[in-house]
């Protein structure tokens, strides 16, 4: 009888040992959730190399940047409402006219729909300015 006692007492004291253990794990799982939530609230912007882009664009399809000369094809899948409203705002100004336009983003490359290759895309992520007066340098 006395072993079954035994046994009884290392039940209890694993139980207890077993539950303390899951609700210390809890409530740091607790903590490690409330800090990811900051830091993603902070940094909205998502974790990639970003890139100020300076360049010359007569619509929101293209984009040549101002030191290389380089075409950039305009992903519809980036953060472009604000470019498209300021160049539909000046636009009606001057149509046809290519703006100097300043963005932040990142390249990237797509398969041609037509034809085989690719072609280099800029993803915007977030729009700067956009000037009539200044052109690239």
């Amino acid at each position: 009888m006395p072993e079954n006692k035994n046994y009884i007492i290392i039940a209890k004291i694993l139980f207890a040992v077993i539950f303390l253990i899951t609700l210390a794990g809890c409530e740091e799982n607790e903590k490690s959730k409330v800090n990811t939530d900051t830091i993603r609230k902070e940094n909205s912007a998502p974790l990639i190399n970003q890139t100020l882009f300076q360049g010359m664009s007569s619509g929101i399809e293209t984009l040549t940047e101002c030191s290389t000369n380089k075409k950039f094809i305009i992903s519809p899948d980036g953060e472009n409402q604000e470019l498209g409203k300021a160049m539909a705002f000046f636009s009606e100004k001057k149509p046809n006219q290519p703006f100097y336009v300043e963005v932040e983003g990142f390249s990237s490359v797509r398969e041609r729909t037509a034809g085989k290759g690719f072609d280099t895309i800029l993803v915007i992520t977030k729009f700067l300015k956009l000037d009539m007066a200044r052109e690239c340098e």
